[in-house]
């Protein structure tokens, strides 16, 4: 079921279930272990991620794209995430997990896009407030990376500055501003998430089956002072 925020839009696509029996179900996730029982929040700079899925398996990658605002066919999405792992058919509900000893949920996987590399997620926070569930888990919290320069390389949460904060948050804003002009508006788009270049610095990701002329003569350099870059990638699809 989707968790409606909007008359048109979604935050997430998601379900849930009740067991038969408590002996049916556990907190121990394979491969990861019991997570914490408090959720992280908003998705920071490129924040490295685990996951256990049903048919893939377990797989690491990290969070390139928050805010994404993307259309699945008709239905809108807005304030999710996009990762750099592709997942498969079964993967659906998924849950990502930061990396290190103490994992701590931060989205739920619910759709691909079709021939790469790309994963598309809702924030745990609105599912969990959405469904009205907390998560079950043992009270720890991620160790962060404190050198905001080194992004991936220990596979821990960085440590974000104030300053990386604030430049978030303005290209997530920007994305709120500017998604209506750009989204199913120009053909060819159908996504658009705050993103960081391969400096940590932050940039404003279109996403487009092609790179077209009208593309070429619609799309700036910058929006709101921020750099715009176009990704080509396959239209988003929801798992199963």
């Amino acid at each position: 079921s989707a968790v409606q925020v909007e008359p048109l839009a979604n935050a997430v696509d998601t379900a849930d279930a009740d067991a038969d029996s408590a002996n049916l179900v556990s907190n121990n996730v394979l491969n990861i272990g019991v997570p914490s029982n408090t959720p992280w929040g908003p998705a920071t700079k490129q924040l490295p991620i685990q996951v256990m899925a049903r048919s893939t398996c377990y797989k690491t990658g990290s969070i390139i794209n928050t805010n994404a605002m993307f259309f699945i066919g008709a239905v809108e999405f807005t304030g999710d995430y996009v990762a750099n792992y592709h997942p498969q058919e079964g993967d659906s509900g998924a849950v990502w997990f930061t990396q290190g000893a103490c994992p701590q949920a931060v989205a739920e996987l619910f759709a691909t896009t079709n021939g790469t590399n790309f994963a598309l997620a809702g924030p745990i926070n609105h599912i969990l407030s959405g469904l009205g569930v907390s998560m079950d888990g043992r009270a720890c919290t991620a160790a962060v990376n404190p050198d905001t320069n080194d992004q991936l390389a220990s596979q821990l949460p960085v440590a974000e500055t104030p300053g990386d904060t604030a430049n978030r948050e303005h290209a997530e804003a920007t994305v709120d501003l500017y998604s209506g002009d750009y989204v199913k508006v120009v053909p060819g788009i159908w996504g658009m998430g705050a993103g960081w270049d391969n400096s940590g610095h932050p940039e404003i990701d279109l996403w487009a089956t092609s790179i077209t002329p009208q593309i070429k003569a619609s799309v700036p350099s910058t929006l709101n002072g921020v750099p715009v870059v176009v990704f080509v990638s396959g239209a988003p699809r929801f798992l199963r």
